[in-house]
């Protein structure tokens, strides 16, 4: 289907605009908005070659691009699930949600999402078995195309990170030692790109004259500081729910805001907790949380998580119950044999007895 409508030119996708900059601009690397954009650029740069080489139209080739893009996101939920949940609750309807979202969602989310589902994917294979080089280029992939979003990227380190640490921790010490060289050797140039995203966000709402605060006006965090949200609404002449919403904020004060968003955040954790959930989808819904303060893309990052959200009991009960499955159909075996044998001793004895 997704197919049909990206060639009859009814589904279409436009590279956005900090990489149509960097295509076009010339390399600055004493400029921290360009540094921070190079990675961005390096994830959509395919899409770019391809459709030179074939000179065809870039909305095409790109749209194909996400397309891809979404398809291996739904394999690596599938094999996340296998893996994590024993290969039980196979086939899901979870999984046609990536498709789904093509619709509602703009490129760069795309790819946020399968950075994001790689992570978790390589976290999980890093729990059951060897830290293998696959699974460190799977990790340093899934970072670099979580960087099409700074709040996603920073989820995103800060998922692999506390993954990385839980597991890496109960392994033995010579693996262990070997775990922790290669995460100084991701976790040292992650930091310092994290870094370099923050004060790019932090200066461009300081010369916008929103101050430090004015990163919070893109999610969650818009209750605390409306100020840039009822600028917008102003200049465009918006009168919608939200921007009501942010009227009100804006009259009850910073103050009131603050002790909002910390209760509604608490109480989200709480959610979270009592959902009894498996650790690696508790530690992605509330990175997410976290995170939906400073952006609401980076709120929808919890998506990367759904494929695992299991209650804990019921899959115990599963796991239980396929457990009684197997012992008994090796009681079944057992019992045959044993049949087997004794029907071979009178036969036998019955042999001697003729002799």
């Amino acid at each position: 289907m997704f197919s049909v409508l990206l060639i009859t030119d009814e589904l279409s996708f436009d590279v956005w605009a900090q990489v149509e900059y960097m295509n076009e601009a010339e390399l600055d690397f004493s400029s921290i908005e360009m540094i921070a954009h190079i990675p961005r650029y390096i994830v959509v740069f395919p899409a770019y070659y391809i459709s030179e080489f074939l000179e065809v139209e870039l909305s095409f080739v790109y749209g194909w691009y996400l397309l891809g893009a979404t398809v291996l996101t739904s394999i690596l939920w599938e094999k996340s699930r296998e893996m994590l949940l024993q290969n039980n609750y196979k086939s899901s309807l979870v999984l046609l949600l990536p498709f789904v979202l093509l619709f509602f969602v703009n490129g760069r989310f795309v790819f946020g999402l399968l950075g994001l589902s790689m992570l978790l994917c390589t976290s999980i294979a890093h729990a059951n078995t060897e830290l293998t080089l696959g699974k460190i280029i799977g990790m340093l992939l899934g970072l670099l195309l979580c960087t099409v979003s700074s709040g996603v990227f920073i989820v995103g380190l800060l998922y692999w990170l506390f993954s990385f640490v839980d597991v890496n921790k109960r392994k033995p010490k010579i693996k262990s030692i070997y775990g922790w060289c290669v995460f100084l050797l991701v976790l040292i140039p992650s930091t310092i790109l994290a870094s370099v995203f923050l004060v790019k966000n932090f200066s461009f709402f300081i010369d916008e004259g929103y101050g430090l605060l004015g990163v919070l006006s893109h999610g969650l965090g818009m209750f605390i500081n409306p100020a840039p949200l009822l600028d917008n609404c102003l200049i465009e002449g918006l009168d919608d729910s939200t921007c009501q919403v942010a009227s009100v904020f804006s009259v009850l004060g910073p103050f009131f805001s603050v002790i909002f968003v910390f209760f509604a955040l608490i109480m989200t954790v709480r959610v979270i907790h009592k959902l009894n959930l498996p650790n690696q989808a508790n530690r992605g819904l509330i990175l997410s949380a976290f995170g939906g303060v400073f952006g609401i893309t980076t709120l929808m990052s919890f998506i990367f998580v759904l494929p695992i959200c299991v209650n804990r009991k019921l899959l115990q009960s599963e796991k239980t119950s396929t457990l009684n499955v197997h012992n008994s159909s090796e009681s079944e075996e057992l019992k045959s044999e044993g049949e087997l044998c004794r029907s071979s001793e009178i036969t036998a004895g019955q042999l001697n007895e003729k002799i």
